[in-house]
């Protein structure tokens, strides 16, 4: 039980990490997280100025938004010690890669949110703090059912 919730918590901190969309050049890979190219962010920031919605996002997309960014910090909590590990840089690339494909794969494989969409609430989070709250607490509300789930699984299949 306390695995799983040590496991949940550092959900917790790589989601949050992955939330942020802090994937900067120059990073270590490992504690990368998947943002568009700047092409894309460029044009993407133009739209979004353009529309007028930055921050206005509703629940539904936000709580789809904190589930793909739940998977995201899975995905990176697993990879990111194999990227740290890889014997040589061509190794080390092709598991970040990896690791890249697989954070697309999740938001894609999200119901709810499109990449654009989960790129655009990231670029709204740089520069507004009451949606980081929103998220935040959207976040947090699903790593607290993991937890209450792990416990409910716990308790009807004890470990003797």
């Amino acid at each position: 039980m306390n695995f799983i919730r040590t496991k949940a918590a550092a959900l917790t901190a790589v989601g949050m990490i992955a939330m942020a969309g802090s994937a900067h050049a120059g990073q270590d890979p490992a504690n990368q997280t998947y943002q568009a190219p700047a092409q894309e962010q460029g044009s993407m920031q133009m739209e979004q100025e353009q529309s007028g919605q930055a921050g206005q996002f509703g629940d539904d997309k936000l709580d789809a938004y904190a589930e793909a960014a739940l998977e995201i910090g899975r995905i990176n909590a697993e990879m990111a010690p194999e990227i740290r590990a890889a014997d040589s840089e061509q190794e080390r690339k092709t598991k970040t890669l990896q690791m890249q494909q697989d954070m697309i794969n999740a938001i894609q494989n999200t119901a709810g949110i499109t990449m654009q969409e989960y790129n655009q609430i990231s670029l709204a989070m740089r520069d507004n703090p009451k949606l980081v709250e929103r998220v935040r607490t959207l976040f947090d509300e699903k790593v607290l059912q993991l937890r209450e789930d792990d416990d409910l699984r716990q308790e009807q299949n004890p470990v003797r």
